[in-house]
């Protein structure tokens, strides 16, 4: 694949917009992101921005593939939220050891990765071979168009005192069972079944463990030398989900709008655009939106700087990124409220996008990493001087 700049993926993603948003609702109805729009991310080369360049990807910012997400989400959030949550595994895979990373990208470099990563979820017997996985894991999201799956798991310890040690475990997608458990209200075209296996043998190479992927070189930097691969993926995961909130709530401000320039009030004829509160309440959507962008980019710049460095952040500030993520999602989410009262009761009808995208940031803002009770303590408790409470981190 030949090198192309930011603004050209930019501009290939933008393209996708309209196209997804027509598909949206069908894909709801099947709970499935349609075949043909993994294609055509294919045919855009959008699914490799991050891959390495050594296997014909872009080997571009984490910066850029959450600003494409958002783009994409503006559209369609489910699309949106396959996309972020199946590209990243390019990045992350660059981590992996040499023999992870020969047994997909040889094979296939156009290979999804899907993924629960939910560790204690997950039991690791070690055995000469590698590991013995059991487990049964939620929210899988894409992973019907996954060749393969990142799955969490504790490992044994041998010291029956110590907690096992929280790896990933990288597995065919056709040696799991996929449970058809998605039926939902928000992001139902996501795919996000529950997965299980029972006893799986994952060869060791086929693993990384946490701490690997905490900031700094990797078992994946002989080949990927990269500073883009030596970034924190803990601390950075909250914005994953952001930039697909991002989006949905960017796509909820252009629909409503252009919904207030063209419409009157019913009760008074009035023009909706000239009466005040209406433009004070757009007003405060639009400001909420620009600075949960301007938070979520700032993280990123800064991240990949200090990888730039040569430096591995502070704990204190990949908490605090966590807490940006978490925040992100509760100023979009506020954009959302202020947006759904303007666009009044005709916005309720099951013909009308904007109940879908409605429903879409609902479902979004559940996610643990956005969850502010989680992150923003988390961070509360290191900034006063106790010991942080993410091990993995």
């Amino acid at each position: 694949m030949s090198s192309v700049s930011r603004e050209e993926m930019l501009e290939r993603a933008r393209s996708l917009v309209r196209v997804f948003s027509d598909r949206s609702a069908t894909a709801e109805d099947s709970r499935m992101v349609s075949e043909e729009s993994i294609q055509d991310l294919h045919d855009l080369g959008l699914w490799r921005v991050n891959q390495p360049k050594r296997v014909g990807g872009q080997e571009l910012d984490v910066q850029l593939l959450i600003e494409i997400t958002a783009i994409l989400a503006s559209g369609c959030a489910s699309t949106g939220w396959i996309y972020v949550n199946l590209a990243v595994h390019h990045w992350m895979l660059s981590m992996w050891p040499p023999y992870g990373q020969s047994k997909v990208w040889n094979d296939n470099p156009d290979a999804l990765i899907a993924s629960s990563v939910i560790y204690p979820l997950g039991a690791a017997k070690k055995v000469k071979e590698g590991y013995l996985l059991s487990g049964r894991w939620p929210f899988c999201s894409g992973v019907n168009h996954s060749d393969w799956t990142i799955l969490g798991g504790l490992a044994e310890s041998h010291d029956s005192q110590k907690a096992g040690e929280a790896r990933m475990f990288l597995v065919p997608t056709s040696d799991i069972e996929i449970l058809d458990t998605w039926d939902v209200v928000g992001l139902a075209a996501t795919g996000s079944h529950d997965v299980q296996c029972t006893e799986l043998l994952v060869p060791v190479d086929m693993t990384l463990a946490a701490a690997d992927t905490r900031g700094g070189p990797t078992p994946g930097s002989e080949l990927n030398p990269s500073p883009l691969y030596q970034q924190s993926v803990g601390s950075l995961f909250p914005h994953l989900i952001s930039g697909v909130l991002l989006g949905i709530g960017e796509g909820m401000y252009d629909f409503c709008l252009a919904h207030l320039k063209a419409q009157n009030a019913r009760t008074s004829g009035a023009r909706l655009a000239a009466l005040s509160p209406v433009q004070a309440r757009l007003s405060e959507a639009g400001v909420h939106l620009s600075a949960a962008r301007q938070l979520l980019l700032s993280n990123l710049k800064e991240s990949q700087s200090i990888a730039d460095a040569g430096k591995v952040p502070e704990i204190e500030d990949k908490l605090r990124w966590r807490r940006d993520g978490a925040f992100v999602a509760r100023l979009v989410g506020e954009a959302g409220r202020n947006l759904r009262r303007l666009m009044g009761s005709g916005s309720i009808f099951r013909r009308n996008p904007f109940q879908r995208m409605a429903r879409d940031l609902d479902a979004g803002l559940t996610h643990a990493h956005v969850s502010w009770d989680i992150n923003g303590p988390a961070f509360g408790r290191v900034a006063l001087g106790l010991p942080p409470d993410n091990p993995n981190l």
